[in-house]
């Protein structure tokens, strides 16, 4: 036959611990006597098995400290070596592919999500230093005692990083505690305004893309300086192995966020890439989406739904897993030329003044070159003024006609920063002279007088 007997093990360390389990048949006199049986009986504490998980969430390339309260969890008072294993507690669940029921040839099934996403991340831990840190190695804690640790998390990739704390008493065995971190996107690395014509053919910006990205420099900087990894010489190694300091180009798709924008969705880098002139500084205009471009260009068209500001979000995503790069764009639509009509009255040979507006809402002085033409010379007005950020200045236009009748004239006033141009066409009107003095001539009647008029 056969029994059932329960045994309950309760561990007071990880250590692995042996017993002894007899069974003995009673003599007691009646019927057969059983053979004497004997079990070894070992524990075995699963110590990868996390008695706490800590996550932590926070932009890739920004460092992210926090505390993690360390428990003493055994039955006397212990010293703790710290051991960081950047890998998960426990391996990751494997999502099975599923199995389709359509009828022809089976076709070889894709790898796991699960699998594709531990390859990435083994490939980018071979490129850049680990996320977590912690600045001491050593713990001690009394029985059912505890203390804070202070983790730096600083990932340079986007995604879930795993680490591992792993606390081992020589005498009580050891426990662990998982670290979880989530890498968002980085602050942007750039933030550009445009402005798109609406009179142009090809509503497009040209947007330069620099070799270096100045959130992965500062992030480098951070870890020599304040991570506590900077310690390890095999991180700080990996951290050398700068590959923009030996790569020719490196290539990026590109993704947006603007449904109204489109763009191309590949992108190449390049260190000697030149700056192009800016428009409003004499450069080229814009051409149709999908003409080649130097590298580090990327050409952006808008479909306008009229004048007004449209925003996006450029995301760069390196495809050897270099770095990541977020562009903040704001791209203004508007009518850059825009046309007005001033009339002037005023009797020949006086003057009247007209004063236009000048509104300068940005947070820098702002450059107005003026350019006034007139056939009969009877305007006149400043060829440049300066605003001041945040200020309106009034552009004094003067009319003052030599000769009666009508007097035309054009002023152009055009912002070179921005390319706007605003049109004036001058209407003067000049009536008859009107009396300048009044001369008085006294004499006797019947004789004559003479007076002089100057």
């Amino acid at each position: 036959g056969m029994a059932r007997t329960t045994l309950k093990c309760s561990p007071t360390t990880s250590i692995q611990q042996e017993a002894r389990l007899v069974l003995m048949s009673k003599r007691d006199g009646g019927g057969a006597h059983a053979a004497t049986l004997v079990f070894l009986l070992r524990s075995l504490v699963n110590t990868r098995a996390p008695l706490k998980r800590v996550r932590a969430e926070g932009p890739v390339y920004e460092m992210q400290q926090f505390e993690v309260v360390v428990t003493n969890p055994f039955m006397q008072d212990c010293e703790f070596s710290i051991q960081l294993l950047h890998e998960p507690a426990e391996p990751l669940p494997v999502k099975e592919p599923e199995e389709s029921n359509k009828k022809g040839p089976k076709r070889k099934a894709a790898p796991p999500a699960a699998e594709l996403s531990s390859q990435a991340a083994a490939l980018k831990a071979k490129m850049f230093p680990a996320a977590f840190a912690l600045d001491r190695s050593r713990l001690r804690l009394k029985q059912n005692g505890s203390e804070k640790v202070r983790v730096s998390f600083l990932p340079f990739w986007i995604g879930t990083h795993y680490c591992t704390l792993l606390l081992r008493d020589k005498d009580a065995g050891s426990f662990a505690y998982e670290l979880v971190g989530e890498a968002g996107l980085p602050a942007p690395c750039l933030e550009a305004k445009g402005v798109v014509p609406l009179e142009s053919a090809h509503h497009t910006f040209d947007l330069f893309i620099p070799w270096l990205n100045p959130p992965l420099e500062a992030a480098k900087r951070t870890f020599l300086e304040r991570h506590p990894g900077a310690k390890d010489r095999d991180q700080v190694e990996l951290l050398k192995r700068d590959p923009f300091k030996t790569l020719g180009e490196a290539e990026y798709s590109v993704s947006q966020t603007n449904s109204l924008v489109s763009c191309s969705d590949r992108l190449v880098l390049s260190p000697s890439a030149i700056m192009p002139l800016a428009v409003e500084k004499g450069g080229p205009q814009p051409g149709k989406l999908g003409e080649p471009l130097g590298p580090g260009v990327l050409r952006l068209a808008l479909k306008p739904l009229g004048t007004g500001i449209y925003p996006a979000r450029v995301l760069l995503t390196s495809t050897a897993h270099y770095d990541v790069r977020v562009v903040d764009l704001e791209l203004t639509a508007q009518t850059m030329v825009q046309q007005f009509e001033l009339q002037f009255e005023c009797a020949v040979r006086q003057s009247i003044m007209q004063e236009v507006p000048l509104v300068n809402t940005s947070d820098q002085f702002m450059a107005v070159s003026a350019t006034l033409s007139s056939s009969t010379k009877a305007f006149a007005g400043q060829r440049e003024v300066s605003v001041p950020p945040g200020a309106t200045v009034a552009y004094p236009l003067q009319f003052r006609p030599l000769t009666v009748g009508a007097h035309e004239g054009l002023l152009e006033l055009s912002i070179p920063s921005t390319g706007e141009k605003n049109q004036y066409r001058l209407q003067g009107k000049a009536l008859d002279p009107v009396a300048e003095s009044h001369v008085i001539v006294e004499c006797q009647a019947r004789k004559p007088a003479t007076k002089t008029i100057v």
